[in-house]
């Protein structure tokens, strides 16, 4: 379903950067805790986005069997909501990742874990090559349509 790429993966150290990358509707994230632990969301627009409000983005988790499964979705206004196709419940530890990530995002707390890319571009989801797009996270190509 998403294709990660570690070997171009970069680490995202300041929340606007790591908002514009989720904004971008087609970046995956990796979350490592101090333990070693790793949680990995996709996220992505809707294919038909004029049945949906502007902004809204669907977020998926990696499972420990390599399996994307759907998770909810963030809203126009950045806030992230459960639906009736979540495959967990509001207090779940995948739920509550997605909740820390946008709470990071906005700069409401401060990371205590590293957050990278993973080496796909935040934009149209392909593979980032060029180290100035891998420290971007956007390829040459969306960023030149991100102007």
């Amino acid at each position: 379903m998403f294709q990660t790429y570690p070997e171009s993966s970069y680490q995202i150290e300041d929340h606007v950067t790591l908002k514009n990358y989720i904004l971008g509707g087609k970046g995956i994230i990796t979350m490592k805790s101090p333990t070693g632990k790793q949680k990995t969301y996709a996220f992505n627009k809707p294919r038909n986005e004029d049945k949906f409000d502007e902004g809204t983005i669907f977020v998926y988790r990696k499972t420990d069997t390599n399996t994307w499964l759907y998770v909810g979705m963030i809203t126009p206004y950045f806030k992230f909501r459960l639906t009736r196709a979540s495959t967990w419940d509001t207090d779940n530890e995948n739920v509550n990742g997605v909740r820390y990530l946008l709470k990071v995002a906005n700069g409401e707390i401060k990371s205590k874990m590293e957050i990278y890319h993973c080496g796909v571009c935040a934009v149209c989801g392909r593979r980032l090559t060029n180290w100035k797009s891998i420290l971007r996270g956007v390829g040459p190509k969306c960023r030149k349509k991100l102007r």
